[in-house]
């Protein structure tokens, strides 16, 4: 038994680099970041009515009115299931529900004659991921159970010119990153390790957008959320080793990694025809930045390992490198709303994800495929409140993947995903 084996349930925190958010958008993207856009498909850069525009189009705050606050959960249960090609048995994850947060306050400030000053800051989890197997199905050995949480603190400053209806935004991204991944190493038919990797770390990045109205009618917005690497620290722990043959392999130790998060450029343009809008937004995610992944060791190597070269390096093990090879990807959001009654709002909306993860890297910890998501949402406001709740069906196309070093099989993934937020200052 050399020393790569005793280190491989470390090597899985790695794959945290490339699991899907199962159930919302492609690649591990969460766009729904308001009950308002998840309503509309998650479509928000180029609706004046976003209530949250830290994290849809931060130019939207010099285009606003005084001070706002904008606060709400989307709660995400996907499901996905796995059938053999040829011997095996079929398997289906775990139910779970994931409430990841969002938040958005913003003051417009008058400047007179020399225009219009924004200033806000939003907190949401834009990437993250989560899925639980069963403990004894037949990729146990690649995954059991994993969570990825990346939380953004985003404050932003917008300015609008004077006399136009044009504004510019820029803002900083300060991620905090949480990883835990649970999996089984099987050494033989009698003997199963398991691992467990919990890690964390930071990551700093910026944003720049763009609202620009040529007519009333008329919005037209840009919106750039820079790529991240996000450094992360993470410890590995073993149980089941011991009093086996395998007790010295496996050592508890630390390890770290780094995940890069992609550049992601939105196109959105929007029209209001009396109580209708029609919204379109087109992005695109670099997620060929998921070439490969390092992970470096703590643990010195033992006497004798054959996986390290004295002549290199006597001390530390060699990194792991993990390769992903996704590809960039595009997103297609349709949004409608409609003032049904005074003061009511009605929502529905349409999204197309493509998928940046091949088939040969496709595995039970990121199973992706190309989806479908279909939204209805309602809009209410009063003496300045606003009260929302949206749905999204989100359907991935069902993938049959024969060409892969993971687990070949056909899997599906389906998602409900429900946003309500409560606003002031609307």
């Amino acid at each position: 038994m050399n020393h790569r084996n005793r280190i491989a349930g470390l090597t899985t925190l790695a794959l945290l680099a490339t699991v899907p958010a199962t159930g919302w958008a492609a690649g591990f993207q969460n766009m729904s970041q308001s009950a308002t856009a998840n309503g509309i498909a998650a479509m928000g850069t180029a609706n004046p009515d976003e209530p949250n525009a830290s994290f849809y189009n931060a130019a939207a705050l010099a285009q606003r009115e005084g001070f706002e606050i904008y606060i709400g959960d989307t709660i995400l249960i996907p499901e996905t299931t796995y059938e053999p090609i040829g011997e095996g048995e079929p398997a289906q994850t775990v139910s779970q529900i994931f409430p990841p947060p969002n938040a958005h306050v913003g003051m417009a400030i008058d400047l007179g004659s020399a225009g219009t000053l924004g200033v806000g800051a939003g907190l949401t989890l834009p990437y993250g991921a989560g899925i639980a197997w069963p403990e004894d199905w037949d990729g146990d050995y690649i995954i059991i159970s994993q969570d990825l949480q990346t939380y953004n603190f985003n404050p932003n400053v917008s300015y609008k010119l004077p006399g136009k209806d044009l504004s510019f935004g820029a803002g900083a991204q300060i991620y905090r990153t949480n990883v835990r991944l649970v999996r089984d190493a099987i050494l033989r038919d009698d003997t199963q390790v398991r691992s467990e990797i919990t890690g964390s770390g930071w990551g700093f990045g910026g944003t720049a957008s763009v609202l620009y109205k040529p007519i009333k009618p008329l919005s037209i917005g840009l919106n750039y959320r820079s790529a991240v690497n996000l450094d992360i620290e993470g410890n590995a722990h073993f149980e089941g080793e011991e009093n086996t043959a395998f007790e010295r392999t496996f050592t508890d130790q630390a390890g770290s990694t780094m995940i890069p998060i992609p550049h992601a450029f939105t196109l959105g343009v929007g029209y209001t025809y009396d109580k209708l809008f029609v919204g379109l937004d087109v992005v695109y995610t670099t997620w060929s930045r998921y070439d490969q992944i390092v992970l470096e060791f703590s643990e010195p190597c033992r006497e004798g390992s054959e996986s390290c070269d004295p002549s290199v390096d006597a001390t530390d093990p060699p990194p792991t490198t993990i390769t992903s090879n996704w590809q960039d990807a595009m997103a297609f959001r349709l949004g409608l709303q409609y003032e049904a009654v005074k003061n009511l709002d009605v929502r529905a909306g349409f999204a197309y994800d493509n998928t940046p993860i091949p088939e040969k890297t496709l595995s039970p910890s990121l199973p992706g495929n190309d989806r479908a998501a279909f939204s209805l949402g309602l809009g209410y406001t009063i003496a300045g409140v606003r009260a929302d709740v949206g749905y999204q069906f989100v359907n991935a196309l069902e993938r049959e993947v024969v060409d892969t070093d993971n687990l070949p099989g056909i899997y599906k993934t389906k998602a409900h995903v429900i946003g309500l937020n409560i606003g002031y200052g609307y």
